[in-house]
């Protein structure tokens, strides 16, 4: 049994850095799940700050993959201003960078402006689609994860001109409450296009930048609604934006990211 998104996103001090070997019920090809690594800098750059500094916006560069041997974290601030500070974290594996990620983390300050987002309208589960883990198929962490699809297609399905999926998503075992969880469940969704090719093949995200609008306030063992949009794809390059809102419509996050695609 994998170990938990709690259990892989605590990563275990030595001095100044942070270290674990990452789980195989946690990879994706030839790499960890992109999400778990994500969280686990944010838990990290986190602690660096003062608590009432939230994160507002996260950028992740794969640089390759973090396979399932020893990996190494260091985290430190760039800068501290009056009200946002500037953090980075770097892991590494045999020496090389591996995954950077960049956190803006903000206080709250009284303005006078403000826009308010309508809530999104949440599709029924009744027709939800169940998405299974299919040994030698899907990535190895689909195990950990629960989606219930609404619309689009499945991954290789051959659906032409595919462009938008959306899904119910939460972990297969409750996660603790967190921005942590909320960036690695923006991470489960498949980049849209895939669903246009015929057979399987490799798909890796290049960049990834998340921005919060709200805190987790989503009960453990609750569903969110994720709807993910290709903006663009060509010259094996594709760019989707996502929209994460709890049962009730209410916007908790959007994200954006490049993908490369091999087919």
């Amino acid at each position: 049994m994998s170990l938990t998104f709690d259990d892989v996103t605590r990563w275990v001090p030595q001095g100044d850095v942070f270290t674990t070997t990452l789980p195989e019920g946690w990879m994706q090809g030839r790499g960890a799940f992109g999400g778990i690594l994500a969280a686990a800098a944010l838990r990290e750059m986190r602690a660096l700050v003062a608590p009432e500094r939230t994160p507002r916006s996260v950028t992740t560069l794969f640089l390759g993959p973090v396979g399932p041997e020893p990996a190494v974290m260091t985290v430190r601030i760039l800068r501290e201003g009056r009200s946002v500070s500037f953090t980075e974290a770097e892991i590494t594996q045999a020496g090389t960078v591996r995954v950077r990620v960049q956190a803006a983390l903000g206080a709250d300050r009284p303005s006078k402006l403000a826009v308010e987002t309508a809530p999104t309208v949440v599709p029924s589960m009744k027709d939800a689609v169940f998405f299974p883990h299919i040994p030698g198929v899907t990535p190895q962490f689909v195990e950990n994860v629960e989606m219930r699809w609404v619309e689009g297609s499945f991954p290789f399905t051959a659906r032409p001109g595919g462009a938008v999926v959306a899904a119910f998503l939460r972990f297969t075992k409750p996660a603790s409450r967190g921005y942590e969880r909320l960036i690695a469940l923006s991470d489960f969704m498949p980049a849209p296009v895939l669903q246009q090719l015929e057979s399987p093949a490799p798909a890796s995200t290049i960049s990834w930048t998340t921005h919060f609008v709200e805190p987790d306030t989503v009960p453990e063992g609750e569903w969110v609604y994720f709807r993910y949009e290709t903006l663009a794809a060509a010259h094996g390059y594709c760019t989707a934006v996502g929209r994460m809102v709890d049962m009730q419509g209410r916007l908790l996050a959007w994200q954006e990211q490049l993908h490369a695609v091999f087919g």
